[in-house]
């Protein structure tokens, strides 16, 4: 699992850099939420509806919309999150938020976020050389 959260923190990095550095600052680790969003593919953390359609883009796009779904769900609560001060603050606020997020708004905001399923699988073979 190593290489998929290195990759998930370069693509962070790349894609939400306040964020990601501020997630850095609080030793706020991709690990803390993506096991359980992408290991239950979203189903324990967003409304059915939501879920099911994250489900039907997956078995099309494959992995990287996973990861996708995750930046486009740091993506649209990027403002309160960097204002928290803690890890379980920003824990708690992300459980709450990801629940709340409407269909519409959270494909937006995936839609939103720059990455191919050939620059993901490039990183990802990055990081899994690195990782050896």
């Amino acid at each position: 699992m190593k290489p998929y959260f290195a990759t998930f923190s370069l693509l962070l990095q790349d894609t939400l850099p306040r964020l990601s550095a501020h997630f850095n600052t609080l030793q706020f680790m991709p690990e803390f939420y993506l096991i359980e969003w992408i290991f239950t593919l979203y189903t324990k953390v967003l409304p059915l509806d939501t879920s099911c359609r994250v489900w039907d883009v997956f078995c099309r796009d494959g992995d990287s919309f996973l990861f996708r779904t995750a930046l486009g769900i740091l993506k649209l609560g990027q403002k309160e999150l960097t204002e928290f001060e803690s890890i379980p603050e920003t824990g708690q606020y992300l459980g709450k938020f990801v629940s709340e997020l409407s269909s519409e708004a959270l494909f937006e905001s995936i839609a939103s976020v720059p990455l191919s399923a050939k620059h993901f699988q490039q990183i990802l073979q990055q990081q899994t050389g690195s990782s050896r």
